[in-house]
């Protein structure tokens, strides 16, 4: 009896499709640890899209970490990672759009309960807007996701 132990299959000499979704769980996580440091840490109010964000990152981690760490291909995994990230990355261009023209349109937002989305999304983190990194991040879970098996039908 053999055991295959890390990223090694019985089937495949390297499963790329599981480190694949282990580097977007890990993308997911260190976006979700950098938005709560902020807000924790330095002091920046979350607005309501940032907590789109972060549920749409949540959706990306649950789904790419139960296909990274069980390492069970599932429809339902890539799925609901991939609605997460075409979530994501919808409220992110939002903000994004918001924090350009300056305007502050956000429906999310209710009479002043949340910081603005403009003001939020366009503190600057290594030189660039939080709007631009949500829009980046997302795009590339998207890709992540979207080459997914189980999206394209391919799994079960």
């Amino acid at each position: 009896m053999r055991f295959h132990v890390g990223l090694v299959s019985p089937r495949r000499a390297f499963d790329t499709s599981r480190l694949l979704a282990l580097f977007g769980f890990g993308i997911g996580f260190m976006a979700l640890l950098a938005a709560f440091s902020m807000e924790w840490f330095v002091g920046w109010q979350p607005c309501s899209l940032c907590w789109v964000q972060r549920g749409c990152l949540l959706a990306i981690g649950v789904g790419l970490g139960y296909r990274g760490f069980f390492a069970k291909p599932c429809a339902w995994c890539s799925r609901v990672a991939f609605v997460g990230a075409l979530g994501g990355l919808l409220s992110a261009r939002f903000q994004y759009s918001e924090v350009a023209s300056g305007a502050p349109v956000c429906p999310l937002q209710i009479a002043g309960a949340a910081p603005n989305c403009a003001i939020a999304g366009a503190h600057l983190w290594l030189g660039f807007p939080l709007a631009a990194w949500g829009v980046a991040i997302f795009l590339v879970q998207l890709t992540r996701c979207a080459t997914s098996p189980a999206v394209q039908g391919g799994e079960g």
